[in-house]
């Protein structure tokens, strides 16, 4: 509690803040708040405002000078507000419910200035009328208005949905069963009118900006043609005009007199003129796009294209037969056998000459397959086939032309026409030379062994180590020359690694040779015999030498103890100098051989004759390629030969065979049970093979100018192709096996492709595709599947269950298992099958049929259903809606907001807010949530449930129970059992609230006090005096002011208890259980006290600890005055 009381006046102010309220008086007013929000007054002179449960109920009124006004709200069902002059009469008052709404402005008590009226509710109405100006509406359905000039009224506004809308005057408008029929006027003359699904015409009017005059722009557009004009609006000169024909055969033509014409035939031909006359663009689909300017583009389908975007510095084109890319580094070339690409990049810098200006170019060119060349930052070279080839690297140079003439060059640590490589072997060291002319027409190689230089070093590398190391040690070079010395050292360590894999094997044997010596086992000496490869070479030889003529057609090579001599075809000879056999030589021209062991002659007198002999094989040979004559006994294999390689004939039963070069070349040969045979010329290739059992062919191939043809044949399937290039394209193939055969002919003007499935008597597919200008025409047919298309426009497909038919785009129909389907226009639709259908005409009308179910549709507004009972649906919107059968029905009435539903043993119905539902287990009654009513009827669990206000004031009651509750709970909150007979109450945010439960209770007011009590305890909190009491079966608890005031602490079963007033300056009590000793007294004693103990009958009292002093112990008494008497 607070209060606040003026000593010279009559203000005055009081405050209860655990009660939530406040009274003020100052003067006149008055101001009171009872349990906020429960209520409020405000009272001045002429004025009050009084409001209980704020903000739902709330009144006041206003009285100032000669106005009179007043309010009341009864939120949110009500709310009436008045203001009047007392003078004149004149006033403004409004009327808000949920019934209706009502406004009024009066002029004087007789004279009314505004009405308007409001029904929402059933029967639905608004009213409005002023001085100058009315407006009624009837059900949402029926709407108009009216002016009032001089007392009369004229007609402004009609509307009659959704039949008819009307408006007068230049921005009027006029529609019939919208959008069927609409009419729109503008005051500058523009109009829209639309009539569906005839068409549509307009005018509209586009301003011009800086000066520019207005453009009249009118266009009609109907099914069938468009047409559009833009006129200017001062000279009347038509500036842009166009027609467009929509349905076969199709026409589209405009004339712009800033941008020129545009015309367009079927879709395919399209081209547009500038105003000069020039062409601009031009379209043949699919075969020509054509656009000039600078972001035009070409599309010469297949054989150019040029998107757009293309300068003279950047571009792209391509087709066909070529691919073409430019840009300002470079280009990128393609045709078929030619492609180049090339590119220009900054040149590198050169160590001590700074930045060099300029750029490099690098590019690749071949036209196969006669050239190719090349420049890349690794290599460069040429070759035109056949008359010359250069190649060039880091480390090497090559150029071979037609005259023979070859050059190879290796840079590094190499020198030309001479290359140098060391190999390791234990301390020794071969030093290998490479000597060549024409490559090989003439060629030397030798190697010598010296003495390791490098003794220290582990291998051959060191060399290219210390090469590497002097080229950078005390060098001031850069971190690119650097890189680039270390790579040319890598690449000469691979190739000095390669070479030395070759002499891997020499070195092997060397050691081997070596251990045998130290053990004196000696190698066994090798016969001087006839080989067919030459066994011995410079990587396994210690020391060699050689030389070769004609690219090694005669050569002579010494490797170690080993010699090898032969001029083809006369003679191919090794030996070992360490042989036994009879061996006479007089190289080149003498030469004769036998050997006892192994049956072989030699003799050789070059270059007349030449003859080897071996048991009754033998080999001869005159004026070197003169005359060959071969006998193999082994294989019973016969060769001859006439001025090898030109002409040769041979045979043995398992091959045979002949060629006369450069005219034919055939042979015949067996492997795997089947015969092959092949005939090669410069015009004309062949290959047959047949299976040796039976004699048949398998495969059968053939290639000549005039034409290409390939038959196959194996396990019952078989495959036959013919093409013949000079027709100038034809193509026939066949395929068969044990199921099907097909066959394909490809021609310029056709393609032809069908099949037969064996053993059925109607079974087979074709198509028919021709490739004119234009895709003209296309048939494809399989079985009882046919299709075939013209332009594009006209097609049709059928099949076993299937039809197809369209004209586009003005007819379309289509049938598949028994269900039919067509259109016209896109706009009338119809289909049917055995148990449905359905018919439009967008967007007048729609009906379906299935399963004798009918639905009919009229602009979207007029709608039913039918079943075999009748009408099961029907809806005039916005009027009603209707649905029902024998087992229920259900009704909507729009203008009404109504619904109303039947069902067996239920009903639900809804008028303007107003609802309610029965049925047997359930009961409801709503009107707008401001009353809402639930009642459940079940044995086990009855019950009613009330609501108002939206919920905000519930009540809900059971046989057992009853709940009550205020703003869902947060206000109050009331609920009672009658089967525990206990009720609990909460208020206020639960901040007050009372309880009882049994012998259970409960009772608080926060922040003023909380209690609870029981059958043996109880509790007290009085938070604001900070005070806590509580007393149970063992004794009391008391803090008063934190027991600045009061203090009580009692433990019955310990006998103890402390008990203090002012902290024992009042009063101070004590007890323990020894002897039972009880003292009571004032300022702890001081003042007075009075001590007992129950056990030995000791008694004391004392005034100022002796002032007065009484003492009784043991059956004696004392007394003592002034501390000794």
């Amino acid at each position: 509690y607070y209060g606040l009381q003026s000593k010279i006046d009559n203000r005055k102010m009081t405050v209860i803040p655990p009660l939530l309220s406040y009274f003020e008086t100052d003067g006149s007013e008055e101001t009171s708040y009872i349990v906020f929000p429960l209520y409020y007054s405000s009272l001045k002179p002429g004025k009050s405002d009084r409001s209980i449960l704020f903000p739902f109920i709330w009144w006041g009124k206003d009285n100032y000078r000669n106005s009179d006004s007043s309010y009341q709200t009864i939120f949110p069902v009500f709310y009436h507000s008045s203001e009047t002059n007392l003078k004149t009469g004149s006033g403004e008052y409004l009327w808000i419910n949920p019934l209706f709404v009502s406004w009024r402005d009066k002029a004087s008590q007789s004279e009314e200035v505004e009405h308007m009226w409001w029904v929402p509710i059933v029967p639905l109405t608004f009213n409005y009328v002023d001085r100058y100006y009315g407006h009624r509406n009837i059900l949402w359905l029926l709407d108009y208005s009216w002016s009032i000039n001089n007392g009369e009224d004229q007609m402004e506004r009609f509307w009659f949905l959704p039949f008819a809308l009307w408006r007068r005057g230049n921005d009027g408008y006029t529609a019939f069963l919208p959008p069927l029929y609409i009419n729109n006027r503008h005051r500058n003359g523009d109009y829209y009118y639309h009539l569906l699904p005839i068409g549509a015409t307009w005018r509209e009017t586009e301003y011009g900006y800086d000066g520019k005059g207005n453009d009249i722009i009118r266009q009609t557009v109907t099914p069938l043609f468009a047409r559009r004009t833009v006129t200017d609006d001062k000279s009347g000169e038509v500036t842009y005009s166009n027609f467009w024909l929509p349905v076969v055969p199709l026409f589209f033509r405009s004339s712009d007199s800033t941008e020129g014409t545009h015309t367009n035939i079927a879709l395919l031909i399209d081209w547009e003129s500038g105003i000069d006359g020039s062409l601009k663009n031009f379209w043949l689909a699919p075969l020509i796009f054509h656009q000039t300017g600078d972001s035009g583009y070409k599309y010469y389908l297949p054989f150019y294209c040029r998107p757009s975007g293309a300068t003279e510095q950047e571009g792209t084109s391509f087709g066909l037969f070529h691919y073409y890319n430019w840009r300002e580094s470079g280009s990128t070339v393609w045709s078929w056998l030619y492609y180049s690409d090339s590119d220009s990049v900054d040149k590198l810098p050169v160590k001590g000459e700074g930045v060099p200006e300029g750029k490099e170019e690098f590019y690749y060119t071949h036209f196969l397959p006669v050239y190719w060349s090349w420049r890349t930052p690794a290599s460069e070279g040429q070759l035109i086939l056949p008359l010359i080839y250069n190649y060039k690297d880091k480390q090497t140079n090559i150029h071979v032309n037609l005259t023979g003439f070859a050059r190879k060059t290796y840079f590094g640590p190499f020198n030309p026409d001479v290359a140098v490589g060391l190999a390791n072997k234990n301390d020794t060291w071969y030093l290998d030379t490479d000597l060549s002319w024409f490559y090989d027409v003439w060629s030397f190689s030798g190697r010598v062994p010296i003495r390791n230089p490098f003794k220290d070093k582990k291998d051959s590398r060191a060399v290219n180590d210390n090469l590497t190391a002097a080229e950078i040690d005390g060098a001031d070079k850069t971190e690119a020359d650097r890189a680039e010395i270390d790579q040319i050292a890598d690449d000469m360590k691979k190739i000095s690694s390669s070479k030395n894999k070759g002499r891997k094997s020499a070195a092997a044997e060397d050691r081997n040779t070596k251990k045998a010596a130290e053990t004196d086992i000696v190698p066994e000496k090798s016969s001087a015999r006839i080989v067919a490869k030459k066994e011995m070479n410079r990587e396994s030889s210690e020391y060699f030498w050689g030389w070769k003529i004609l690219f090694g057609w005669m050569a002579y090579e010494h490797a170690d103890s080993q010699r090898h001599f032969r001029l083809l075809p006369l003679t191919w000879f090794t030996w070992d100098e360490k042989a036994n056999d009879k061996l006479y030589v007089f190289l080149p021209f003498f030469l004769s051989y036998e050997s006892e062991e192994t049956k072989e002659e030699y003799f050789v007198v070059a270059p007349f004759y030449a003859s080897q002999k071996q048991d009754r094989s033998y080999a001869k040979a005159y004026l070197i390629n003169l005359y060959w004559d071969e006998y193999t006994a082994e294989e019973d294999y016969y060769e001859k030969t006439i001025l090898w390689p030109f002409v040769n004939w041979y045979s043995s039963p398992d091959k045979s065979g002949f060629r006369i070069l450069p005219i034919v070349w055939h042979k015949t040969w067996r492997e795997e049970g089947e015969e092959s045979s092949r005939t090669l010329s410069p015009l004309y290739y062949s290959k047959d093979v047949k299976s040796i059992e039976t004699g048949d062919y398998l495969t059968r191939n053939r290639i000549n100018p005039l034409y290409y043809s390939d038959e196959e044949s194996a396990s019952g399937n078989y495959s036959y192709s013919l093409f013949v290039p000079l027709i100038p394209l034809f193509y026939h193939g066949k395929e068969s096996d044990s199921r099907m055969s097909s066959a394909t002919t490809i021609t310029p003007l056709f393609y032809y492709n069908s099949e037969k499935i064996k053993g059925e008597e109607i079974s087979y597919s074709s198509s028919t595709l021709l490739f004119p200008l234009l895709p003209v025409f296309y048939r494809h047919s399989s079985g009882e599947y046919s299709h075939w298309n013209f332009l594009g426009v006209l097609d049709r497909c059928s099949d076993k269950d299937y039809s197809r038919f369209f004209l586009f785009p003005v007819y379309y129909t289509t049938e598949e298992s028994g269900e039919k389907h067509s259109n016209i226009l896109g706009i009338i639709d119809w289909s049917s099958s055995e148990d449905s259908s359905r018919f439009f005409i967008f967007p007048l009308y729609y009906s379906t049929e299935e399963s004798g179910e009918k639905h009919h549709n009229i602009l979207g507004i007029i709608d039913w259903w039918t079943g075999s009972e009748g009408v099961e649906t029907s809806m005039v919107f916005p009027l009603y809606w209707w649905s029902g059968d024998r087992d229920g029905s259900s009704l909507v009435l729009f203008p009404l907001f109504s619904y109303f539903n039947n069902e067996p043993g239920e009903k639900t119905r809804f008028v303007a807010g107003a609802y309610w539902h029965e049925s047997p287990t359930y009961e409801r009654q709503n009107f707008l949530y401001l009353f809402d009513h639930k009642k459940y009827i079940d044995e086990r669990y009855p019950r009613d449930e009330y609501s108002m206000l939206f919920t905000t004031m519930e009540l809900e009651i059971t046989p057992e129970i009853k709940e009550m509750r205020l703003l869902w709970g947060t206000l109050f909150n009331y609920e009672s059992s009658r089967k525990y007979n206990s009720y609990e109450v909460d208020a206020f945010l639960w901040l007050a609230g009372i309880s009882s439960h049994g012998e259970n209770f409960h009772n608080r007011v926060l922040p003023l006090y909380w209690y609870s009590s029981d059958v043996d305890s109880s509790t007290l909190v009085v938070p604001p005096v900070l005070s806590y009491f509580s007393s149970d079966s063992n004794g009391d608890f008391d803090l008063a002011l934190l027991g600045l005031v009061y203090y009580r602490n009692e433990n019955k079963y310990a006998g103890e208890d402390r008990r203090m007033w002012l902290l024992g300056t009042l009063y101070n009590e004590v007890k323990v259980p020894e002897r039972k000793y009880h003292a009571r007294g004032s300022l702890w004693g001081i003042l007075w006290d009075y001590e007992t103990e129950g056990d030995t009958g000791f008694a004391k009292f004392t005034i100022l600890k002796g002032l007065y002093k009484y003492k009784k112990d043991k059956g004696e008494s004392e007394h003592t005055l002034f501390w000794f008497i």
